[in-house]
Parts: C-alpha cells; sequence; structure tokens
C-alpha cells in the first residue's frame, strides 16, 4: 500500500465509493419513490462513507461519532420507511433529511481536508475529488429539502407533478445547467441555490484542478526517474 507523509492509504477505496456513488445516483429517484421499501441502498451508501473515513484513519473518537451519526440516519430512515401514520412520517422524514445532512457535511470537510493534504496524486485521489463533487449535490438535495418540508411553496414547478424532485433539481444546479422546470421562490432556498452554483464551479476549478495538476507533474517526475 502507498505512504503519504508516513500515513497508509487504502488503496482504491475511492474507486469503492464512486462505485456506490454512482448507483445511488441511478437508483435514489426510484428508490425514494418506493415508500414500503426497506432502505438498504442509503445503508450501503453510508457504509462505505464510513469505509473512506476509517482508510483516512480518523481518531478512534471521531470515528465513533461518525458510526453514531450513520446509525441513527439508517434508524430513522427505517421508521420512515415503516411508519404508516401521516404526521409520524413527516417528523421520521425531517430528522432523516437532518443527519444525513450533519453526517454528509462532517463526511465532507474531511475527506477535502484529505484530499487537500496530499501531494502526491493518484488516479485513487482523483477519483475521490469526484466523489466529494458527487457528495455535495446530495448535501444540497438535503437542503432543499429541509426547505421543502417547513415551506410548500418554496418551488415552483412548471411541470405537471406534485413534489418537487429535489434530488435533480441539486445536481442541475451544481452543474449550472439549470433547465429552469424547478424554479426556487423561497429566499433561502435562492441563496442555497445560487451557493451551490458558485460551489461546483469553484470546486471544478480550484481542487479538481490542483489534483489533476499534480497527478500530471508526479507522473512527469516518474517519468523523468525512468529516463
Amino acid at each position: 500500500m502507498p505512504h503519504i507523509k508516513g500515513k497508509t492509504v487504502i488503496q482504491d477505496r475511492f474507486v469503492h465509493l464512486l462505485v456506490v456513488l454512482l448507483s445511488l445516483f441511478v437508483l435514489y429517484p426510484f428508490f425514494r419513490a418506493t415508500e414500503t421499501a426497506i432502505p438498504i441502498v442509503p445503508l450501503v451508501f453510508l457504509i462505505s462513507i464510513v469505509l473512506i473515513l476509517r482508510a483516512l484513519r480518523l481518531h478512534k473518537t471521531r470515528f465513533k461519532i461518525y458510526i453514531a451519526i450513520a446509525a441513527l440516519a439508517y434508524l430513522a430512515d427505517v421508521l420512515f420507511a415503516l411508519e404508516k401514520i401521516f404526521y409520524l412520517r413527516e417528523f421520521f422524514s425531517l430528522v432523516t433529511a437532518l443527519i444525513y445532512a450533519i453526517f454528509l457535511v462532517m463526511a465532507i470537510i474531511e475527506i477535502t481536508k484529505k484530499l487537500f493534504s496530499v501531494r502526491k496524486v493518484s488516479t485513487d485521489t482523483i477519483v475521490g475529488g469526484i466523489c466529494v463533487y458527487i457528495l455535495l449535490g446530495f448535501l444540497w438535495a438535503l437542503f432543499y429539502y429541509l426547505i421543502y418540508c417547513f415551506d410548500k411553496g418554496a418551488f415552483s414547478l412548471q411541470a405537471h407533478s406534485i413534489n418537487p424532485n429535489l434530488f435533480y433539481f441539486s445536481f442541475t444546479t451544481l452543474t449550472t445547467t439549470g433547465f429552469g422546470d424547478i424554479v426556487p421562490l423561497d429566499k433561502m432556498a435562492m441563496v442555497l441555490a445560487s451557493l451551490e452554483a458558485v460551489v461546483g464551479q469553484m470546486y471544478l476549478a480550484v481542487l479538481i484542478a490542483r489534483l489533476v495538476g499534480l497527478h500530471v507533474i508526479n507522473q512527469m517526475e516518474r517519468d523523468i526517474k525512468k529516463s
């Protein structure tokens, strides 16, 4: 296994995470549409995040905190899926989104700190940067959902739909595609949408560009040593 600044990093962890995230990216809209399903996909997602944090050698206390938050998030998701009483479903839905948001914020910070600290960049490290970008889309979808829980009129729907697809809206905003079929009306939703677009572009321009640049430099150094 490679060593970076005296720390051992497990190979291909970010590749495995990317596979899980892409699977969630495809399955999430269909999975959420199945109200009675036990949330197995979010469980796989949370376990994968925890494995990444473990690979990054967190302090035991901090790692236990992440484990506890992950378990609470999954438990709330199970209760949301199984609860038949409407107002309790609304409550568990809100709690689930809030816990997931807290967990993702902490996970994104930890992974980003590690990515910024490396000097020798592998392909797996670049994949880690891509994973964080996708996680940002998930995080903002949760932010939008929390707003929607308190204000059902926070978003205007151009298409014939009862509930806005905030997962879809988050990623079209993150990539600055902006089809215009979902429009934020709430002031906080507007601020978050603008912030997400800025963060998405700045992230690609700063962190991903930095990782790719370091990877190219490292490759050139290896080629020089071989010649």
